[in-house]
């Protein structure tokens, strides 16, 4: 039997241990449904009694999520910043530094995360400038 064809026969295998769970799952989930709608079924029976008609025939109002805490804010990572400072000064090392220096440091890991994508930014449009004028220059 050839590399490919054990490969395939090892990926059907693993597929379809996983169908197979996500079968199992989804009957787990569809029975823990029709249990919680028999109880929810039961508790609005419980109620309706004592409910005036009209109010029995108004559906229940849902009730309000759980606010959620608001996601902590993310920033590019350290290397995304790095590689931005390395193309620029690979081009003008001086245009690297001065662009750093707007942001009061003397090298990029003396920035804050909040400043790295400011600090991309920056960097980027800087040597996309010394691009733009480098190839302006060629066409004369």
């Amino acid at each position: 039997m050839s590399f490919e064809a054990t490969l395939r026969a090892i990926i059907r295998e693993e597929v379809a241990a996983v169908v197979a769970d996500l079968k199992a799952d989804l009957a787990a989930v569809k029975s823990a449904a029709k249990a919680t709608g028999k109880k929810v079924a039961a508790a609005v029976e419980s109620v309706a009694p004592a409910a005036t008609p009209a109010a029995a025939a108004a559906p229940a109002p849902a009730a309000a999520p759980a606010a959620e805490p608001p996601a902590p804010p993310t920033y590019p990572a350290f290397d995304v910043l790095k590689k931005a400072v390395l193309a620029l000064a690979g081009i003008n090392r001086q245009a690297a530094v001065d662009t750093l220096a707007k942001f009061k440091v003397a090298n990029a890991a003396e920035l804050k995360p909040e400043q790295y994508q400011e600090a991309i930014d920056a960097l980027e449009e800087k040597k996309a400038v010394i691009d733009a004028a480098a190839a302006q220059a060629s066409l004369v």
